[in-house]
């Protein structure tokens, strides 16, 4: 992989206690009728193709159905906004899927990117 990221990784949902789409491959349905879930990843040291990553964030919000697997996803990511235009681009592209890894599993369900 041309990319290697460490640091720290924060997942979030609307469920009531524990989200049922993390121990249930995404199958089992949400609490509430959208699922709305935030990934927040906090890049201690990292370099994507050459270009140093460290000290960055980046966000990845999605709204769902209730069974997130059903897919058609909205998602919108963030990126730190103390990244210049190559770290911007370079996480951009892991948290987005393009780079392959964890993320590009989830490519499949996204219906809408907003930004």
């Amino acid at each position: 992989m041309p990319w290697n990221l460490s640091g720290t990784y924060l997942e979030s949902c609307n469920c009531d206690v524990v989200c049922p789409c993390t121990t249930s491959g995404l199958t089992a349905p949400a609490d509430h009728e959208r699922c709305q879930v935030t990934f927040a990843f906090h890049v201690d040291s990292g370099d994507v193709d050459g270009v140093d990553v460290s000290d960055r964030s980046v966000a990845v919000f999605v709204d769902g159905p209730r069974v997130m697997a059903e897919g058609g996803w909205q998602v919108a990511l963030y990126v730190d906004a103390s990244a210049d235009d190559g770290q911007a681009e370079a996480l951009g592209k892991v948290f987005s899927g393009q780079a392959g890894g964890p993320m590009a599993a989830l490519t499949p369900l996204i219906g809408e990117v907003l930004g």
